[in-house]
C-alpha cells in the first residue's frame, strides 16, 4: 500500500484530539491507518478512533498536532498503546511504520495461501510483531482477499491481450463493457479494506 497522503485541513485552534477523527476518517480512506481493515457493516466507525502515532505519555507537545493522529481500528490503539521502540530498537532498524512516510510494500507482504504476513525488512517484522497483525481475523480476512486479488490481476492480463487483438468496433465495446466491470470489481473489493501484496 502506498503511502498515505494527508487531504484534509483541519481548522486552527483545536486542543482535543478527538474532534480530529472526522477528518482523520477522511484522510485514512475509513481504514484503519495500522492494520488496514475499512470500515463495514460490522466495523462502524465507533469501532475507530484516534491514534497518537509518538505517544502523548513520550511526546506531550504533538498531544493535539494533527501529523501525529491516525485513523486507527480500537484493537490496533489497544495493542500499541503508549508504546514507542527504544533508541536501540530504532537504531537497529526496529520501528513502527507511519503510513504517511513509509510505503508498507516496501516492508510487509502477505502469504496468498495462508494470509500471513510476510516481513521483508527488519522494521515490518517489528512492526507486525508489536502490532499482532497475524492475528486470526486479520489472517482470515487477508487469506479470503487474496485469491480474489490474484483473479483481478488475471482478469486484467487477458483483458489487455483481449484489447490488443480488437479489431473492429464490437471487439473494442466488448473490452470497454469488460474494462468498467472490472473497474467496478475492484472498487468494490478496495471497500473491504486493503493490505501489503
Amino acid at each position: 500500500m502506498a503511502k498515505i497522503k494527508r487531504k484534509q485541513k483541519p481548522p486552527a485552534g483545536i486542543t482535543d484530539c478527538r474532534r480530529f477523527k472526522k477528518y482523520l476518517r477522511l484522510d485514512f480512506d475509513r481504514h484503519c491507518a495500522y492494520c488496514h481493515q475499512a470500515e463495514d457493516l460490522h466495523l462502524t466507525h465507533h469501532y475507530f478512533g484516534v491514534e497518537h502515532f509518538k505517544p502523548r505519555s513520550k511526546f506531550p507537545k504533538l498531544i493535539a498536532q494533527y501529523n501525529n493522529l491516525f485513523y486507527c481500528c480500537n484493537r490496533c490503539n489497544s495493542i500499541k498503546g503508549e508504546f514507542w521502540p527504544s533508541r536501540g530498537d530504532i537504531a537497529a532498524g526496529r520501528r513502527l511504520l507511519d503510513p504517511c512516510r513509509d510505503d508498507y510494500t516496501e516492508h510487509l507482504g502477505v502469504n496468498p495461501e495462508t494470509g500471513t504476513i510476510v516481513p521483508k525488512t527488519d522494521a515490518g517484522k517489528f512492526f507486525a510483531g508489536h502490532l499482532y497483525l497475524d492475528r486470526e481475523e486479520l489472517v482470515v480476512w487477508r487469506a479470503r482477499k487474496a485469491p480474489l486479488l490474484e483473479r483481478v490481476r488475471t482478469l486484467e492480463e487477458l483483458l489487455r491481450q483481449l484489447e490488443a487483438d480488437a479489431v473492429t468496433p464490437a471487439d473494442v465495446k466488448v473490452v470497454e463493457t469488460l474494462q468498467d466491470t472490472l473497474d467496478e470489481f475492484e472498487a468494490a473489493l478496495a471497500d473491504y479494506g486493503d493490505f501489503w501484496v
